[in-house]
């Protein structure tokens, strides 16, 4: 993902190696809580927004106002390196909310991907409720076991409180998807850490799910040493980082076919994105509401 360095509280557009082109308005960094996953954290971005409230929302008014309606974008990825809804981004919550809104007020959708819960994103199903059809939340989990969780997912809610949300955000008419992962080897690749938790998805009505992978690199190796374990690491690298190339890809199609395997009795899919390691059942890695889109082409033939 090729996001531009300079942070600018306005719509910009993002080339995302699998998605395409997309629009983003990022104004903040901190990357995920304190997981030990988090690629923004390993990099030292975890840039907290330096504008208040009104002053960002007010750079982003000018900018819709400056614009005409239709070159106004379908949808928005806002801040997709940064987690608002986590128990330690009190601060981002209500100010990510009120952009949302904004968005929202000029017909233009939006999507958050966050690992928090209730009561944190109350706000989201306020909106959603408010605005039916322009908004997205994708919510993410990286296991069902406490002992995995409590070790690499630092700071998120926790799993009762993202479900709650989830239940939430579907009875308010929100779109919601669910990301699991990223998944990582010998740590959250075995039945125990999806099973159950496919299990409670099914039924709260989710019908399909898209796994996640991690993306190394030195400095993200480093912080999960110094986080989690040494251990830990070499593991992940002895398959990650392997010499055989096939050897990670192998892994990965395994991974997919046993989620897959849980997953279809319960009446569920599990869906790739298009930088995963099979060509069936895949989808885009990034997806905007489905509603705002609808609208769009509809309004072309009206």
């Amino acid at each position: 993902m090729n996001i531009r360095s300079v942070l600018k509280p306005s719509i910009q557009t993002l080339r995302h190696a699998c998605a395409g082109t997309l629009w983003t308005l990022e104004f903040d960094q901190r990357g995920v809580a304190r997981a030990a996953f988090c690629g923004n954290r390993a990099q030292g971005r975890g840039t907290p927004t330096s504008m208040g409230s009104s002053s960002l929302v007010r750079t982003l008014e000018t900018q819709l106002q400056d614009w005409r309606q239709r070159k106004f974008p379908r949808w928005v990825w806002v801040n997709p390196r940064a987690d608002a809804y986590v128990e330690g981004a009190r601060d981002l919550g209500a100010l990510t909310t009120r952009v949302v809104s904004t968005l929202a007020s000029r017909g233009i959708g939006a999507l958050i991907h966050t690992r928090g819960g209730m009561p944190a994103g109350d706000g989201l199903v306020l909106v959603g409720r408010r605005f039916p059809g322009l908004l997205r939340v994708d919510l993410e989990f990286f296991s069902f076991r406490f002992d995995v969780t409590r070790r690499w997912e630092r700071g998120a809610s926790s799993l009762d409180a993202r479900l709650d949300l989830l239940r939430r955000l579907r009875a308010s008419g929100v779109e919601v998807g669910v990301r699991l992962g990223p998944i990582i080897p010998s740590v959250n690749d075995d039945p125990s850490d999806w099973t159950p938790l496919l299990k409670r998805l099914s039924e709260l009505g989710i019908d399909h799910v898209t796994p996640t992978w991690l993306t190394p690199s030195r400095r993200l190796m480093t912080q999960i040493r110094r986080e989690v374990s040494d251990e830990s690491a070499r593991r992940i690298e002895s398959i990650i980082q392997s010499s055989d190339d096939t050897l990670y890809a192998q892994w990965r199609v395994a991974t997919m076919n046993m989620l897959r395997h849980r997953a279809k009795p319960l009446g569920m899919e599990v869906t790739r994105c298009h930088c995963g390691p099979d060509v069936v059942q895949s989808s885009t890695c990034v997806v905007g509401p489905s509603e705002v889109v609808k609208e769009r082409q509809l309004a072309l033939f009206g």
